[in-house]
Parts: C-alpha cells; structure tokens; sequence
C-alpha cells in the first residue's frame, strides 16, 4: 500500500522495483505522481497495480504492469509516455481516466466503465 508518491528510477538501472506475484495499491487523499523505470522487458515492473486515489494518480515515466491494472478512481498518463500492461486492464464505474499518452498490450480490457478523457487504451477485439 502507498499513500504517497511513488518512485523507483536511477538513471542507468531499470531493475529497481520488480513487484511478482503481488498487488500495489496506490491510494491516499492527496494528489500522487509515479515514477518507475522502464524501456523494455526485464525492467521495473508492478505485477496487480490498484489505483484508488480519489485525488488522482499521475505516471510521469513509462511504466510496466506485468498482469493487472484495475482503475478505482483517478488516473492520468502524461503526453509521450507509454503503459504497457500484459494481461488485464480494469476500469471501474468509479474510475476516471486522463490518457494523453498510450495504454496497451493488454490481452483483456474486462471492464470500460467510468468517464475516459483522451486517448482510448488499446483494448483487443
């Protein structure tokens, strides 16, 4: 669980955060930035990511989702940036998606609800 902002990048290194096998919740009153390193495969990656931060939570770096992304509340992708997410991206009615930049590799969006501003993830089918 984290109730703050969250980073994980050294310029030079890409392995400093490998979640496997469990969920992150990022949630919290206040608004919250994420900042992970990533560029490709191996690097730092969240395996379930849980964003349910009414306030809203802002990727300013490339990031990773090796399984699930489920969207409570607030979610923004900043211009030029790319989430990938292997398996399944969820949004529930309550959620809110900013999407400036691109969300794709998912086999599965098994949801689409809430309001979505911007560009459209790249759901299969």
């Amino acid at each position: 669980r984290v109730a703050g902002n969250f980073t994980s990048w050294t310029a030079g290194t890409g392995t400093n955060f490998r979640s496997t096998g469990t969920r992150v919740l990022l949630d919290g009153a206040a608004a919250r930035t994420v900042e992970t390193y990533y560029s490709g495969a191996g690097q730092s990656q969240f395996w379930d990511l849980h964003v349910a931060n009414p306030a809203g939570v802002t990727f300013v770096r490339n990031a990773h989702v090796a399984n699930s992304l489920t969207l409570i509340e607030a979610m923004t992708v900043n211009a030029g940036l790319t989430i990938i997410i292997d398996n399944d991206l969820a949004r529930l009615a309550t959620s809110s998606l900013t999407n400036n930049g691109i969300i794709s590799g998912m086999a599965v969006c098994s949801l689409t609800l809430g309001s979505l501003t911007g560009n459209a993830p790249q759901c299969p089918g």
